[in-house]
């Protein structure tokens, strides 16, 4: 915050008095930790597992799900250490800290959230090119030092982008919400600035997806016409399984971002402060169910994550997939992993295509 008098930035905590007129009503301030805690306690558990998994597994090891450990390490700092103070801050009926603190604070909290989304283009793009473009997604994701140098790119652009933020010192403050974040003005530079961080991500992601959608439906047709009705029959259910899952990722981060989104421009003056907090607890909900519904709805990732929270080794054995006429292997959509328990070994064993696919 900026002392009026001398232009400088003053250390001092911001005086919750004057803003007597705003303050969280009781229900907020218990439902804020009753809602912040347990959010936490998931983030932490969920992104971790999530990370640790990639992590050991090598065959999880892939251009796609760089992507989502990337996510994941974004929404396990907003989850763990930014959900927490924010809903301290909810409990206080204000900030507690300084304002060297609390621009800080609202930095980092716009910076994980462009690093969530930002990771959330990485999934869809890569997958977009894995489907649509298989032999570009080769190119783009062969070699693993290509594939640090992207997540290095995609982590880039969101801390580029606040530099003049806080060049003008814009974050701080801010009475009406009683919350430390991009300070707004009589320009709707937060709304602009929401628009651009929101809307354009939303839109590529939705492009992604529905050609993804329009070539799994393709190859719907072509995989009938030419295998035999059973083995079409076993495609297209596979098929669609995936499609479900890209349909609920896009359906997931629109209804965590849309109710904080409509709030900010309809509800410019925050005079309903129950209200912004109930638009705040689906994002804070993204940080902690986006890895289950990125990794956990993948078959390969559920029998990782049971390996690792057992105790168990994974191995990892070759299947060969059957090509069909006219059908490339690139595009299939066959089960990435059955599970067979091994009699003298405490043992998963993973069965993994040798052809690409889906991570």
């Amino acid at each position: 915050m900026l002392d009026s008098d001398s232009g400088e930035m003053s250390t001092d905590s911001p005086d919750i008095s004057e803003t007597t007129l705003h303050r969280y009503s009781e229900f907020v301030q218990v439902a804020a930790l009753v809602v912040g805690i347990p959010i936490c306690l998931l983030s932490f558990a969920g992104n971790l597992l999530t990370i640790i998994t990639v992590i050991k597994t090598k065959s999880l090891q892939t251009g796609a799900n760089v992507f989502i450990v990337g996510l994941s390490v974004s929404d396990l700092f907003y989850g763990t250490f930014l959900v927490p103070i924010i809903a301290f801050t909810h409990y206080n009926n204000g900030w507690p800290f300084n304002n060297t603190f609390c621009a800080l604070f609202g930095f980092f909290i716009f910076l994980f959230v462009m690093e969530s989304i930002n990771n959330l283009v990485g999934i869809a793009f890569s997958r977009y090119l894995k489907i649509v473009h298989p032999k570009l997604f080769n190119r783009i994701f062969q070699g693993n030092k290509r594939t640090v140098c992207l997540l290095v790119i995609f982590w880039s652009l969101p801390l580029a982008s606040l530099i003049p933020a806080i060049l003008l010192e814009r974050f701080g403050y801010e009475p009406q919400t009683l919350t430390c974040t991009f300070i707004r003005d009589d320009n709707n530079s937060f709304g602009f600035m929401l628009l651009s961080l929101f809307l354009i991500p939303l839109s590529f992601i939705g492009f992604c997806y529905l050609r993804i959608l329009c070539k799994v439906v393709s190859n719907h047709k072509r995989v009938e016409r030419i295998t035999p009705r059973t083995t079409g029959q076993k495609r297209i259910r596979e098929d669609y399984h995936y499609t479900r899952t890209m349909v609920t990722i896009f359906i997931v981060f629109l209804l965590a971002y849309t109710p904080y989104l409509l709030n900010s421009f309809f509800n410019k003056d925050s005079s309903n402060l129950t209200l912004c907090f109930l638009c705040s607890v689906p994002v804070w909900l993204s940080n902690c169910v986006n890895p289950f519904v990125y990794a956990a709805s993948n078959r390969q990732f559920r029998l990782a994550f049971w390996a690792i929270l057992t105790g168990r080794k994974t191995l990892f054995e070759p299947m060969d997939i059957e090509d069909s006429p006219g059908s490339s292997n690139r595009l299939s959509m066959r089960t990435l992993s059955s599970v067979s328990n091994n009699n003298n070994m405490n043992t998963i064993v993973m069965h993994v295509p040798t052809a690409s696919t889906y991570c």
